[in-house]
């Protein structure tokens, strides 16, 4: 985990400690009773005193702002402390975004987002400037990174794929690029993930729109009966017309006789 490690300091402009454990594609909150969305993390690092995600956004987004505050939450709960435990155990939660787009269209190559008081900036909590843990920090690959160190600069450039590995950092990325791409089995296994994930997204886009067809269907066979028994209807025609259970239709006489009443 040396190269994420190094990848990391170097976003960060500061010495990133050891790496304790690399988690690709983790999934957080996908749970089959949860209601809420979840999230995918394209790779999350835990540290001894910090955890990290770094996520590729490889086509514009209307609501980055709002995802980036959706995926901020869900890293926290994902590092939420136990009954019992102080809220100092609560590690710091960083997100490194990483763009070949402007999303903010100012120019800049890092921005970085983290809470503060707006009517005092330079605030301290104790003897140390206000930090609540969570930190947000956006590369854009197409800004202006002329100020920064030249070892940023030769990264970003490889990234966008402007330049041959020039810096110790990036030829050694390249080097396990090109391992990796004469590797078929993991080659062979990357594609499986990749198929897997277009497979889970196209089922779950598919159940949605069932889902929808099948309350548009209730919603349908609910207003009948609903006009059936205004209309006196008897119990077996209904029952024959609709299909429903003798429970179901007494469900929605009960319903029935709620409305009217209101």
């Amino acid at each position: 985990m040396s190269i994420a490690r190094r990848v990391l300091s170097l976003i960060l402009r500061r010495e990133v400690e050891d790496l304790l454990c690399i988690m690709p594609e983790n999934a957080v909150g996908l749970r089959p009773e949860d209601d809420y969305k979840s999230v995918r993390f394209d790779v999350a690092f835990k540290g001894d005193k910090e955890r990290y995600v770094i996520e590729l956004q490889n086509q514009k987004e209307k609501c980055l702002p709002q995802r980036m505050r959706m995926y901020q939450a869900m890293q926290t709960t994902e590092s939420c402390i136990t009954k019992g435990e102080g809220y100092d155990k609560l590690k710091p939660s960083i997100i490194i975004w990483i763009t070949n787009y402007d999303p903010f269209e100012a120019g800049l190559g890092i921005y970085t987002f983290f809470t503060m008081c707006k009517e005092k900036l330079d605030l301290k909590f104790g003897e140390k400037p206000f930090f609540d843990g969570g930190l947000t920090v956006v590369l854009n690959l197409k800004g202006d990174f002329s100020a920064h160190p030249k070892e940023l600069r030769d990264f970003v450039e490889y990234m966008n794929g402007e330049a041959e590995p020039g810096s110790e950092l990036t030829t050694e990325i390249n080097e396990r690029v090109e391992k990796y791409n004469q590797d078929l089995a993991w080659c062979r296994r990357a594609m499986e993930l990749e198929n897997f994930l277009v497979n889970y997204a196209a089922n779950k886009e598919y159940a949605a729109k069932m889902e929808g067809i099948e309350k548009g269907r209730e919603e349908t066979v609910r207003k009948l009966v609903f006009r059936m028994l205004d209309e006196h209807a008897p119990d077996d025609m209904i029952l024959r017309f609709t299909d429903l259970k003798r429970e179901e239709l007494d469900k929605l006489r009960r319903e029935a006789g709620r409305q009217a009443t209101l």
